[in-house]
């Protein structure tokens, strides 16, 4: 079964990060709970119905608990971030490789990031290319 692909704002996915592991009394119930984790229990009460709704966290007796999908959503942003985050490492590797590096040849530095980032590379192949 595909994993639905779903929007979540910053607090959203951050209360989905905390619910991966471990469930938490609803806000309502003990606010202290969502700001001993640093989320702030006002807006955990407003992204609740919204997360209820979609299905990712559910509600037994006050603790809030992700569910299946609610896992496989947040496992698909996380990779979702992750691979932007490589492609980001991947361009700034290009651009080192075409910037003009006076008196010197090419820099293999930034051309065996690019090949790490891109997967085309293990770690000991891009460390054999380091001077």
């Amino acid at each position: 079964m595909p994993v639905p692909h779903a929007s979540l704002t910053p607090s959203q996915y951050r209360l989905l990060t905390e619910l991966t592991q471990a469930a938490l009394p609803a806000p309502n119930r003990e606010p202290a709970s969502a700001a001993a984790l640093g989320l702030d229990p006002q807006q955990v009460a407003a992204d609740v119905p919204d997360l209820l709704w979609m299905k990712l966290i559910s509600d037994t007796d006050g603790l809030l608990s992700v569910t299946l999908l609610g896992a496989a959503v947040f496992h698909r942003a996380a990779q979702e971030k992750a691979e932007a985050r490589l492609a980001d490492v991947s361009a700034f590797a290009s651009a080192l490789e075409s910037r003009p590096v006076p008196g010197a040849g090419p820099d293999p530095v930034p051309y065996a990031l690019r090949k790490l980032a891109q997967g085309e590379f293990s770690l000991a192949q891009a460390l054999s290319c380091l001077p």
